[in-house]
């Protein structure tokens, strides 16, 4: 038992790393939404939804020019996750 009680510290104490990195990279969006993109295809991410939503609702309220930006991957993952996501906007300029 005594490795059980371990593993779950070793699993909760990854989980709050991976909580901490998604507040720590707040202020780069890009950066944040590529760690959202691998915390979903690694498939954990019901491990940090709240914190995930709360991001991603951040960005959708600020709504960066992404179509502007120069760096198309990060504008691609802005669009796709948002989407993914149920965010609804258009990727047109009006």
């Amino acid at each position: 038992m005594a490795t059980w009680a371990s593993k779950k510290r070793q699993l909760d104490k990854l989980k709050e790393e991976v909580r901490t990195q998604l507040h720590a990279n707040a202020g780069n969006p890009s950066e944040q939404l590529q760690l959202i993109d691998e915390i979903q295809r690694l498939g954990i991410e019901y491990h940090c939804e709240e914190e995930i939503g709360q991001a991603l609702q951040k960005m959708y309220e600020k709504h960066q020019d992404w179509e502007e930006n120069d760096n198309i991957y990060a504008a691609a993952l802005y669009f796709r996750i948002l989407r993914q996501e149920g965010f609804k906007f258009s990727s047109f300029k009006s």
